[in-house]
Formats: structure tokens, C-alpha cells, sequence
């Protein structure tokens, strides 16, 4: 048998074993289509999709090698002349989900508004989504962009943080406001004063913009008596009178003075403590003066005290004072002196001479 071919993109079809007639070259590309066998009407048919004819030949049209892709591939399909059908990856902004002969889709979230930043999809799936910029991120414009960190992040000792917007580049730093702080380089807000209070025996040292308050010893001469906010205070007492002793303070109590009881003195105006009295041993000339608050307890000395009246004279009565007392005593000794003048004054004028007296006390 002898057999006329078709061109590329065509085959030949034949019936029996009779000659098939015609050249169709205008019918490209195309398979050949047999005819009669009574007539000369052979033709060329073009390859339908997914089939192909490579070259001239009498052969039929052949499928591709490739007839779908899978998920995650878009198909592209061949040409009717060559075997050339193909699966590409899908490009972002695209997806496929399943195994199918379709090119790649477009995710249907292309772009966000601001505020939000967009999170691209996968190639397999319709996931694009767009999502709102945490704190610390911002998106200004409709983009397909993620959100973006604001420029300014941190902020130095004495000044917060304040967080901007998640539409604008606007965080800013502020100092920090009376009873907040900031110790260091910080990406945080100003926190306040974590200290109040003190227990007994510290004082509040008071925070600054760039400290913590915190409670500190008090340091000698201070004291805090009570649990509070203030700070520890200068001693209120710092000396005794004569009669009192002084007790001195300490961290958790103040300075004072009490009264010195029975057997303890102080003679002046100090910060000492009372004190015993002393235990003198006296005799008949030198007699035991008992101590008191203000002194101690001591052995008197011998006095004499020698008195001239003299009646009739215009000077009166002269009286001559020679003592050696203990200081404590002079006094007593001169009101006595006086009231024996008073009565000597009363019988003066039952005297006409002088008479010199010698007393011994």
C-alpha cells in the first residue's frame, strides 16, 4: 500500500487498503482524517488540547506527557506541535490548592488598609490575610507590606516610653511625671515608686525621676519611731537639766530626760546619766549633808560664825559673817543669820553696853 502524510500538528488517517488521496499543507497542524474508498477525500485534522504531532507524519495526534499539576503548581498547557506541557510553582500572591489541570490563582486579600499589615499566603492555599500592627508597629498607607517597627524604641534614665500608633511613626519619650521613675535605657513607660513606707528605725529616701524611693538606716543623731513615709528625724532632746539624766536615743527611739531618783544626782546641764550618790564617811565636826536630785551626798565642813552687836551707834548692829560651808549650805546659814538679827533688834533697847557674842555652830 502506499500512504500520502500530513504536516506538523496533523495525522494521517487511512481506511483499508486503499490508497488515501490529497496533500492538505494549508491544514496545519491538523491529523489526517482517511476517505473513501471511492472517493479522493483524505483530510488533515488539527490535535485538540492536551495532544500534539511533533512532525510531518501519518501518525495521529499524541497526548502530553503532563496532564495536571499539584497543589501548590499552576499547569500550563502544551502546544499542539511539541510535548511541551508544564507545571510551574505558583508566584506569590498566588495558590493552587489541589491537583488540577488550572493555572495558579490570585489570593483574594491583595492588600491592607492602615493599621494592619499584610501576611503573604502560601502557594497552596487562599490564606493571605492581613493583620492589625501590634504595639511597637505601624502601617501608614494600603500596601501589601507587614507592619513596621517604629524608629524610636527606647528611651534613656528619667524618661518613658510612649507607644505610638499603629498608623504613624509617632512613638515618642516623655519624662517621667513625680512619683515615677526610670533607672536606665528602657523600652517601657515611667513606673512608679515601688517604696512608701518603712518599718521602725529606717527613713524614707524619696525616689527620683531616674531612682526608685527606698528605706535607709538611720544614720546617728536620727531616729523613726514608727512605720511611715517620712524620713528619720533629728533627736529632740539634747541636754538634761541639773536633777535629770539624759538617755540617749538610737535609731528607733528619741533622746530623753528623766528624773534622777532616790540615791542618783546630776549636778548640771549635759547629756549625762544620773549617777549614785557617794558614801562619804563623816565625823562630829564634819557632819553627813544628804544628796539630792541636783547633788551628791557629802561631809560638811566646820563653820563659825562670829556676830559684834553693836547698840546705841548710828551704824547699828554689825555683824561679821566668817563661814566655810559647803555651797549648798550658804544660804541656810544667812536666813538663820537674819532671823536672830530680827529677834536681837527686838531686845536691843533692854541692853546699854555692848556685849560681844562668840557662837560656835
Amino acid at each position: 500500500m502506499c500512504y500520502r502524510s500530513c504536516p506538523v500538528f496533523s495525522n494521517h488517517l487511512h481506511s483499508g487498503s486503499f490508497i488515501l488521496h490529497g496533500f492538505f499543507s494549508s491544514l496545519a497542524p491538523s491529523l489526517s482524517k482517511a476517505g473513501s474508498n471511492t472517493a479522493n477525500n483524505a483530510v488533515c485534522v488539527g490535535c485538540v488540547r492536551g495532544m500534539y504531532s511533533a512532525g510531518t507524519n501519518a501518525n495521529p495526534c499524541s497526548t502530553h506527557s503532563i496532564t495536571s499539576c499539584g497543589a501548590g503548581s499552576g499547569f500550563k498547557d502544551g502546544s499542539t506541535s511539541a510535548d511541551d506541557a508544564s507545571c510551574t510553582s505558583c508566584a506569590t500572591g498566588q495558590y493552587s490548592a489541589t491537583t488540577s489541570t488550572s493555572p495558579c490563582t490570585d489570593h483574594s486579600v491583595a492588600v491592607c488598609s492602615p493599621g494592619s499589615g499584610f501576611q503573604q499566603g502560601s502557594s497552596t492555599a487562599n490564606d493571605a490575610v492581613c493583620v492589625g500592627c501590634p504595639n511597637g508597629q505601624y502601617s501608614s498607607t494600603t500596601s501589601n507590606k507587614p507592619c513596621t517597627e517604629h524608629s524610636l524604641k527606647t528611651c534613656g534614665a528619667g524618661q518613658g516610653l510612649k507607644a505610638g500608633s499603629n498608623t504613624a511613626n509617632d512613638a515618642t519619650c516623655v519624662d517621667c511625671e513625680s512619683g515615677t521613675f526610670s533607672a536606665g535605657i528602657s523600652a517601657s513607660p515611667c513606673a512608679a515608686f515601688t517604696v512608701a513606707t518603712c518599718v521602725i528605725g529606717k527613713g524614707l529616701q524619696p525616689g527620683t525621676s531616674s531612682a526608685n524611693s527606698y528605706c535607709q538606716n538611720c544614720e546617728a543623731g536620727k531616729f523613726s519611731g514608727a512605720s511611715d513615709e517620712a524620713d528619720c528625724a533629728l533627736f529632740t532632746v539634747t541636754s538634761c537639766v541639773a536633777g535629770m539624766g539624759y538617755t540617749g536615743g538610737n535609731a528607733a527611739t528619741d533622746a530623753s530626760c528623766s528624773a534622777c531618783n532616790g540615791g542618783q544626782f546630776s549636778e548640771s546641764d549635759d547629756k549625762t546619766e544620773c549617777i549614785p550618790h557617794s558614801i562619804p564617811s563623816c565625823d562630829a565636826d564634819h557632819p553627813l549633808v544628804q544628796g539630792t536630785a541636783e547633788k551628791d551626798t557629802v561631809c560638811a565642813a566646820q563653820t563659825i560664825l562670829t556676830v559684834s552687836l553693836q547698840f546705841g551707834g548710828e551704824t547699828g548692829m554689825l555683824e561679821q559673817l566668817k563661814a566655810d560651808l559647803h555651797s549648798m549650805q550658804v544660804g541656810e546659814w544667812i536666813n538663820g543669820l537674819r532671823e536672830r538679827e530680827r529677834e536681837r533688834e527686838a531686845w536691843r533697847d533692854l541692853f546699854l553696853y555692848s556685849l560681844p557674842c562668840r557662837y560656835t555652830l
